[in-house]
C-alpha cells in the first residue's frame, strides 16, 4: 500500500509542471560589461541586436524533464587528430513564451592558445579555430566562410588566475546559403580557464 501511495504522489508531482515564460525579461537583454575577472560572460551584437547568454532550455532525459538555466561554458577540447588543445567558450540565448521556445540561438568560440597568449587570432573556420552561431528554431547554422577570417583579440589569458577574456567580430555565413550572412560585432567574453 505504501509503495502504491509513493508511486501515485510521485506521478502527481511529476505532472505538476509550472509554465515557463521569460518574455517579460527581454527588455533586460544587454551586452555584458567587458571584464577580465573570469565572470563567465559572453555576448555580442548579432546584426545590431543583442545576443547574450540568457534564459532556459527544455531538457528531457527520459526520466525527468523541465527547464534548465542556460550557462556560459568554458572548457578545453582536443582538436581531432592534431596535438592541439583548443579553448572553447559557448552560450545560449533562449526566449520562451508560455513553454514554447520562440528564439533559441547558441554560439561557440574555439581557438588554440599559443605563446604569446594575449594577441589577435585570425579564426579560419576550420576546427578548432572557429566561431559559429546556430539558430536552433529555424535550423540555420552560421560559420566562418572559407577564405575569410574572423578576428579574435585575446586580451587576457592568465593560467595562474585561470581567466581568459577577449573581444571578437566578423561575418558568418549560412551553411546552406552563402548569400545569407550575419554580422557579429562588439563581441566580448570573460571566462574561467578550467
Amino acid at each position: 500500500m505504501k509503495k502504491n501511495y509513493f508511486i501515485l504522489v510521485t506521478l502527481i508531482l511529476m505532472g505538476c509542471k509550472k509554465n515557463f515564460d521569460n518574455t517579460n525579461n527581454i527588455s533586460e537583454l544587454k551586452l555584458p560589461a567587458y571584464s577580465e575577472t573570469g565572470a563567465q560572460t559572453f555576448g555580442f551584437l548579432l546584426n545590431d541586436s543583442v545576443w547574450t547568454n540568457f534564459g532556459k532550455y527544455f531538457y528531457n532525459d527520459g526520466i525527468t524533464s523541465g527547464w534548465r538555466d542556460n550557462e556560459v561554458i568554458s572548457e578545453y577540447t582536443y582538436a581531432g587528430t592534431s596535438n592541439d588543445v583548443a579553448f572553447q567558450v559557448s552560450g545560449r540565448l533562449t526566449i520562451v513564451d508560455n513553454n514554447i521556445a520562440t528564439k533559441d540561438i547558441s554560439a561557440a568560440l574555439s581557438f588554440v592558445p599559443d605563446l604569446p597568449y594575449e594577441k589577435i587570432y585570425s579564426l579560419t573556420g576550420d576546427y578548432p579555430r572557429n566561431f559559429n552561431v546556430n539558430d536552433n528554431i529555424s535550423y540555420k547554422f552560421y560559420r566562418i566562410k572559407q577564405g575569410t577570417t574572423f578576428t579574435l583579440n585575446v586580451t587576457k589569458f592568465d593560467t595562474v588566475e585561470k581567466v581568459c577574456s577577449g573581444r571578437l567580430n566578423g561575418i558568418l555565413y549560412n551553411d546552406q546559403n552563402s548569400n545569407d550572412s550575419i554580422i557579429i560585432k562588439d563581441g566580448r567574453f570573460d571566462a574561467k580557464i578550467p
